[in-house]
């Protein structure tokens, strides 16, 4: 078995040697099998172990255990405690928090890999666990051996396979008292569904492999194909990545290649037939996954950015002190305020992120920053017409993800200013005025 590792290592990461790996050892068989392995090759072997206290007592005496397994091999260990709420979805959220862990610890450290030991029954569970998900090419394409820097040297090994080498190698390990309970879907498929299988024939479980195989290489083809569909579809814009509408129509398989790109993003999969409707949409219009944002920004062009690209609508109410001559708000924006008399004012001319206002054009004391709404209306500093803020941003040559995210500042739901872009004119200033307020953006 050691021979077979060490070649199937090599054979996926030719220049293994002298990398470094962070191992994910729970103290069960698989992991501590897996450590043994490593051992046999000249890499930098470094443990994680993840407590989520779920199992009481048993999860101390799994830390311990790897605490004392670290010491005995001489291997620094990276050692965290969860706190998680039991409920039904606990083992998907106790993996989300492990493998952010695991990959926080690898970027702080420079670690080349993070270890798993998934082994070729955890394979086949996978596969039927996708499969009966209703997953497509990619879920049924189960785990590859590497998927970025995360790596799993013990695929093409089943639980048999490790648990000999274990036993004739004589090595300790923690048992995992939840595996042995059908309440988990992994744990179902494990106990029934496989063993009924390969009980009618025992080639089943081979072929079943044999069948992810095929797939993955299906799945590796479509994502080279998508990737050149991306090439074809994508340009840059003044720092913006665009989908070009008629590059992608005129793309051969565009409709079968559309999902997978997306999937990329993070779109689900009933989220195609949205983005289709998308393309015909008015601009302005937009879909989300829990990344990113596609907004429709002319007639042949989608605008792709990431969420945090794309503010949220934003509200902040404040209330100026008459009495006080500097003010300022830190949120949503830094705005300095000034409030002057006109002898103290040598320049009145208006500029993008200061601007001069007369305090008598002013109602009260109360004012809005806030997110422009697709109504809004003004009229600009310079000119005498009214328009709406969203087509004169479009006139300013505003990219349509900022004018969609534009700040105004507000007196009585009047527009004073579209911040950092343009004043309303009948609050302007003039050498006449005696009681001015100084609004400056601090960039």
């Amino acid at each position: 078995m050691v021979e077979s590792f060490n070649n199937y290592l090599k054979l996926n990461i030719p220049d293994i040697a002298g990398k470094k790996i962070l191992l994910a050892i729970s103290g069960g068989s698989d992991s501590v099998a897996l450590l043994h392995l490593l051992k046999s090759t000249d890499v930098q072997i470094y443990l994680a172990h993840a407590n989520f206290q779920l199992r009481g007592a048993e999860s101390e005496e799994d830390a311990l255990f790897v605490k004392e397994l670290a010491l005995k091999h001489n291997l620094p260990l990276f050692y965290k405690v969860f706190k998680i709420k039991k409920a039904d979805s606990v083992q998907e959220k106790a993996r989300e928090l492990r493998y952010d862990w695991f990959q926080s610890l690898a970027a702080e450290n420079n670690f080349d890999f993070v270890a798993t030991a998934h082994h070729r029954d955890d394979q086949i569970e996978t596969f039927f666990l996708n499969l009966f998900r209703g997953s497509g090419v990619k879920g049924l394409a189960a785990m590859p051996f590497a998927l970025k820097n995360h790596i799993r040297p013990l695929l093409i090994f089943t639980k048999k396979d490790i648990d000999t080498y274990i036993k004739k190698n004589k090595i300790k390990y923690r048992e995992d008292s939840s595996n042995s309970s059908d309440k988990y879907n992994r744990n179902y498929i494990r106990h029934h569904i496989t063993p009924a299988i390969e009980k009618f024939n025992p080639n089943n479980l081979p072929a079943i492999i044999q069948s992810i195989d095929h797939i993955q290489s299906t799945y590796h083809y479509i994502q080279s194909s998508v990737e050149i569909f991306k090439n074809a579809i994508l340009e840059i814009k003044n720092n913006q990545l665009i989908i070009n509408k008629s590059k992608l129509l005129n793309f051969s398989g565009h409709l079968f290649l559309l999902h997978y790109f997306l999937e990329e993003y993070n779109f689900a999969a009933g989220q195609t037939d949205e983005f289709l409707k998308l393309m015909e949409a008015k601009n302005g219009k937009k879909i989300n996954s829990h990344t990113h944002t596609i907004i429709k920004n002319k007639e042949d062009e989608l605008l792709l950015l990431k969420n945090e690209e794309v503010l949220q609508n934003t509200q902040h109410t404040f209330e100026l002190n008459f009495q006080r001559k500097r003010q300022s708000i830190d949120a949503p924006l830094k705005i300095k305020i000034l409030l002057l008399k006109q002898n103290e004012v040598k320049n009145f001319k208006q500029k993008h992120t200061e601007i001069l206002v007369d305090k008598n054009t002013i109602e009260g004391n109360h004012f809005t920053v806030k997110t422009v709404h697709v109504k809004d209306v003004f009229t600009p500093f310079g000119s005498k017409q009214k328009m709406n803020v969203l087509a004169f941003l479009k006139n300013q040559k505003i990219p349509l993800h900022q004018r969609l995210n534009s700040l105004v500042l507000k007196n009585n739901n009047k527009i004073i200013w579209v911040i950092g872009i343009r004043m309303a004119a009948q609050f302007a200033c003039s050498k006449a005025t005696e009681n001015i307020i100084q609004f400056q953006l601090i960039e």
